[in-house]
């Protein structure tokens, strides 16, 4: 319609600075991010040097496999996980 977008969210520095800043600015590199969206959470935190942990609820990627799949899709992506797990349930 014309107007400004500003997109605040994941992967976009913006988001990320805000975060650290509300948790005291601790060492990026100590910092991990955890995240069901390669595109976004993981991108987002290979961006701003922070380790990500993937969890495979939010796409479809629960067969026999976990790890190969997972493996798969992140490359797709063109991003990588330092972790990753099925669910944070219990």
């Amino acid at each position: 319609m014309g107007g400004e977008v500003i997109y605040p969210g994941k992967p976009h520095d913006a988001i990320y600075r805000l975060a650290l800043a509300r948790i005291g600015n601790p060492d990026p590199s100590r910092t991990l991010c955890i995240g069901d969206s390669p595109g976004t959470d993981m991108k987002g935190a290979a961006s701003q040097g922070m380790d990500g942990l993937y969890v495979g609820t939010g796409l479809k990627v629960h067969g026999s496999n976990f790890e190969g799949e997972v493996e798969e899709l992140l490359r797709n992506y063109g991003v990588q996980a330092a972790y990753a797990m099925p669910g944070l349930s219990w």
